[in-house]
């Protein structure tokens, strides 16, 4: 089985802006909901949008200026809402009771439910409801923050201007709460007032779930508090700036697959034409794409085109791959995933390309021990919708910070590796069924010091979470091509690539490389002192690198199936991995939820 890989190509010679004493951290995500919107640019029409500085002291001017206004199906289909975001006090659940009238109307229905002079009419109203199926379980994943996984690179240029729920019309409130509240209802059972109350009180918290854990909402939440959690960490001024670039992933992965020559993608524009043209802007010094990844063929081609803007830039980017594929040994994925991810981690661009994973809590749900809200009673929790139901930050954030930090203590003379460490993270502690409590990591998996071996070997910088402490640390600073992510502090000197081709990487020098090694083995040390049980697994497993070194030989897989093209291979491949798993049962616990505290025994 053979894949040829497309990474594209720079034709532009265009000098990226030089370095300066600035420190000019970029930002990009969808910030203002444009793929909610349905809106989307390329190319040229993309390289126009404009950095926008954020502090501490405007960054609600800068999200009332972003006009977002989020349109979501709480049922997949016609119980549309739209929930108006003009401040970061718009993404709590106490301000979301005031903006969307859904909950005004259900809280109203509980009035007359405890009114005997109304009784009557509201509980024929609501056991008239009953017979609604149940809702749906919610799409997993958000467009503006995570690139689709059905298409191949030819495909994502064609993704613009799809249909989304904006374009709905917006649901009557009698049909959302018809739509709410019936699968709550059983009129056999639900007859007295109180009972009926207590569907109506749950109805509150299912909507007000349905808002927040839906993906559009949940990705733009973690967008801002992400962004608040740099500014409040990161002191900002003349030498040290934080800028944010509206672009969604769907923009994103549409622009750097739309020509083979990337100086025509709207990226090369923002962060290589843009800052040389314009002497108030200067160099980027790290871009983070507030982005999500996977391991896979196409991603791998995007990617690869990234790195290569990212090499012209001078400045790495830095996004996030999703964490439970990375639990299978190299050697045993998928042939055109190896093929694929070797690629891209032998093309010499790849030393400015920056993967991380898995996400940090960015907040603890809301609840009665733990953020309680005003409006009614409210646990955001659930067993059922365990790791899903709580606000993720991109892991992307995190290296951001520590080298944000590092340039604050040493400037333009800093050193990878100075600072890994980020103190005084949320963190969430779990109550089971019979009431014992489990606080739970900081990140939404935790590594064994095995596991975060493996994640490196894919050219994947882990975030270790420290088992009982409200704290994390960044296990490598290295690159998807294994060496020291370049920047500034190192530059690298790359290749150029011709379409397809796939050149060499050349190696970060020694002493960084063993300089970096060194801190991820003492960050593994610190790591598996609070795992004494680590041991067993890992004699179990031998080590991760020796099936790396037989991954060239390929003749094996080859000459099982000759006959098979490429291009169906990874057909049947995409579909494998977009398969939807079947609905949980109604009791059952999150499967996350399980894994991870599993993890933790």
């Amino acid at each position: 089985m053979e894949y040829s890989v497309n990474f594209g190509s720079l034709s532009s010679k265009k000098r990226a802006a030089a370095p300066n004493a600035k420190f000019r951290l970029a930002l990009l995500g969808d910030f203002s909901g444009r793929a909610n919107a349905g809106k989307s640019e390329t190319g040229a029409a993309l390289a126009k949008r404009k950095p926008i500085k954020v502090d501490v002291d405007n960054l609600d001017d800068i999200l009332a200026r972003m006009k977002l206004d989020l349109t979501l199906s709480l049922d997949g289909e016609e119980a549309i809402v739209s929930v108006p975001v003009g401040s970061m006090d718009d993404f709590h659940p106490d301000q979301i009771v005031e903006n969307v009238e859904l909950f005004s109307e259900l809280r109203s229905l509980r009035r007359n439910l405890a009114n005997k002079a109304t009784f009557d009419r509201a509980a024929k109203t609501v056991l008239s409801w009953s017979g609604e199926d149940a809702l749906p379980p919610l799409p997993r994943k958000a467009a503006g923050s995570s690139v689709a996984t059905d298409r191949k690179l030819s495909d994502f240029a064609r993704l613009t201007g799809r249909p989304t729920a904006a374009e709905a019309a917006e649901a009557s409130v009698e049909d959302l709460m018809r739509r709410i509240v019936g699968p709550l209802v059983e009129p056999a059972r639900d007859a007295r007032a109180d009972q009926l109350t207590a569907r109506v009180d749950e109805a509150l918290s299912t909507a007000m779930r349905r808002i927040l854990h839906h993906p559009d909402f949940q990705s733009a939440e973690a967008l801002w508090r992400g962004v608040e959690f740099l500014i409040r960490r990161i002191e900002t001024g003349a030498k040290m700036e934080i800028l944010l670039y509206d672009v969604s992933a769907e923009e994103l992965a549409a622009d750097i697959a739309g020509s083979d020559d990337l100086s025509n993608s709207g990226l090369y524009g923002l962060l290589i034409e843009q800052p040389a043209l314009d002497a108030g802007q200067g160099a980027i010094s790290v871009a983070i794409g507030l982005y999500n990844f996977e391991l896979m063929p196409p991603h791998a081609e995007l990617l690869g085109r990234i790195a290569q803007v990212a090499a012209a830039a001078g400045a790495p980017f830095i996004a996030s791959i999703g964490p439970d594929p990375l639990k299978l040994p190299v050697h045993e994925q998928h042939p055109l995933i190896k093929e694929s991810w070797q690629a891209l981690r032998q093309l010499s661009a790849s030393v400015y390309l920056g993967l991380a994973t898995p996400r940090f809590l960015l907040r603890t749900p809301y609840g009665k021990k733990t953020d309680p809200i005003d409006a009614f009673g409210f646990e955001e929790f659930t067993r059922q919708g365990g790791l899903s139901g709580m606000l993720w930050g991109h892991p992307g954030l995190i290296p951001a910070l520590l080298l944000a930090e590092s340039f604050g203590q040493q400037g333009l003379k800093m050193k990878l590796g100075t600072v890994m460490g980020v103190r005084d993270m949320p963190y969430f502690v779990y109550f089971d069924a019979d009431g014992d409590q489990t606080a739970l990591p900081c990140t939404e998996r935790m590594y064994s010091e095995r596991q975060a071996v493996g994640v490196t070997n894919y050219g994947v910088m882990p975030l270790l979470s420290l088992r009982g402490r409200p704290e994390l640390r960044l296990g490598s600073f290295q690159s998807v091509a294994g060496a020291t992510l370049a920047g500034f502090w190192a530059p690298a000197v790359v290749t150029s690539s011709s379409t397809g081709a796939v050149p060499a990487v050349k190696p970060a020098p020694v002493e960084a490389a063993e300089a970096e090694a060194v801190d991820l083995d003492a960050l593994l040390k610190d790591l598996s002192a609070a795992e004494p049980e680590a041991a067993e697994p890992e004699a179990a497993e031998p080590e991760a690198p020796e099936p790396e070194a037989a991954e060239p030989e390929a003749a094996e897989p080859e000459a099982a199936e000759p006959e098979a093209p490429a291009a169906d291979d990874l057909d049947a491949l995409l579909a494998s991995l977009n398969v939807e798993p079947p609905p949980p049962e109604p009791d059952a616990t999150d499967v996350d939820l399980d894994a991870l505290l599993a993890s933790l025994k």
